[in-house]
């Protein structure tokens, strides 16, 4: 059996799209979305009808659950306070131009989903098994991912919401982020997993180039600012930078700088 694994899409339909262009010469059995349909880019209507209308099983992400039930933030951090008022901004937008039809169709949608493949028990999450939001780093410490496991009760688990590619393993349960398809933490490539399940487990992490440029002039059609990992200078800055390091050199001035703002 193989499956595919997306997640974090935020309204970006132009790598939505070169991701399933990519993927549909792989013959995967099912695609799976770990939430985060919309927020950030400027398609949320048409990547949820995207995902409803192809019949992709996925769990509710942060934003998705901000934007359905009318939350007054979509409970995520961001690295200054630039970066925050414009999510702020297209969360806002987001929530105005959602229509009802999808607006229902995200608040259907489960925080977790269980299955089996094979002999393997499966989770399927945004965050955490212990809350949507938790962002569960590459670089955390193993005794973290060890009580996620053993919450999760699988050999399987797949989290999302921090945007970055890793599969680290604590006893007998693999745990597997496939990054970000809209919004990746590093590059401009939209990301995702391929996960062969026939015998021993096979992780294939994907990165597709995609129309990064169509994507930003969307935006920028729609007024809505464009975020700092679609820009070209933000992007050499970053290029040989991993995801870890960027979070441990942001993680004191994005609690400073939010501090400000309450």
């Amino acid at each position: 059996m193989k499956i595919a694994v997306i997640s974090d899409i935020h309204a970006n339909l132009h790598a939505l799209e070169a991701v399933f262009a990519d993927l549909y010469a792989e013959q995967v059995d099912t695609v799976y979305c770990l939430g985060d349909l919309v927020g950030y880019g400027a398609f949320p209507n048409e990547v949820v009808g995207f995902i409803h209308d192809h019949r992709i099983p996925a769990v509710l992400g942060n934003f998705d659950e901000a934007a359905a039930f009318d939350l007054h933030k979509p409970g995520c951090r961001e690295n200054d306070v630039d970066e925050y008022w414009k999510v702020m901004e297209n969360f806002r937008w987001t929530k105005d131009v959602l229509s009802d039809a999808n607006r229902s169709f995200l608040q259907t949608l489960p925080m977790q989903l269980r299955f089996k493949a094979g002999s393997r028990r499966v989770l399927l999450v945004h965050g955490s098994p212990r809350r949507i939001n938790e962002y569960l780093m590459a670089d955390l410490p193993i005794a973290t991912f060890e009580q996620v496991s053993r919450l999760a009760g699988c050999e399987l688990l797949c989290v999302g919401h921090t945007h970055e590619q890793y599969h680290r393993r604590t006893g007998m349960t693999s745990i597997i982020n496939p990054g970000s398809v809209g919004i990746p933490l590093e590059g401009t490539k939209a990301e995702y997993a391929i996960l062969d399940l026939s015998w021993r487990l096979q992780v294939d992490f994907r990165r597709v180039d995609y129309d990064v440029e169509s994507a930003v002039k969307a935006l920028k059609n729609r007024n809505l600012p464009v975020p700092a990992s679609m820009e070209s200078t933000r992007h050499s800055q970053q290029i040989n930078r991993s995801p870890a390091e960027l979070y441990r050199t942001n993680k004191l001035s994005n609690e400073k700088n939010l501090s400000k703002i309450g």
